[in-house]
């Protein structure tokens, strides 16, 4: 793993730096093993210590504070800079949505599928299955109510008129004279 690639680099390098010559592949497991687990038990530790103060990361002054605790004295020449490692990382293409160049919602399914042919254009089929909506005039209704109002009772005066009594059934919108 990547991980492995650090511990074995960064392990040879101090090794090298201290004065070895020359190492057994197994000394190099061994030792890489013992880092791994060392560097594991104090990043849980340090994980847990900003979990309880509430910390969302652990910072740099965490880590002195441990070494600290630790009686570990960090002197400025004791740190060595590595220099960065060119590791290979995958990366991964983000696929981008389909845009399709047809404007409406319609027009997006005239050509699915390369071994189908297309659609007939949208022209011949838009909208025919879709039920005229015609909004309702609240005001001409109300006015044509109000005009019939207004001729029924015309009528029912002229009927009183001449016939003298009120009849048991008769249609109001008919014009009477």
């Amino acid at each position: 793993s990547k991980m492995d690639q650090l511990y074995d680099k960064a392990i040879i390098k101090m090794l090298k730096t201290v004065g070895f010559q020359g190492f057994n592949r197994k000394a190099l497991e061994y030792l890489k093993n013992i880092t791994a687990q060392k560097m594991t038990l104090t990043l849980k530790y340090l994980s847990s210590l900003s979990n309880h103060s509430q910390k969302a990361n652990t910072t740099l002054l965490d880590i002195f504070k441990l070494l600290e605790q630790a009686k570990v004295k960090l002197r400025k020449e004791d740190v060595q800079s590595f220099e960065p490692l060119n590791l290979e990382y995958e990366r991964f293409e983000v696929e981008k949505p389909f845009e399709n160049p047809l404007a409406t919602a319609i027009e997006k399914y005239i050509h699915i599928y390369d071994f189908m042919p297309d659609f007939p254009p949208t022209h011949t089929f838009r909208r025919t299955f879709i039920k005229e909506i015609k909004k309702e005039d609240k005001a001409a209704k109300l006015k044509k109510r109000l005009e019939q109002t207004a001729i029924a009772q015309e009528n029912l005066i002229k009927m009183l008129k001449q016939t003298n009594n009120i009849p048991d059934h008769a249609n109001f919108m008919e014009t009477f004279e």
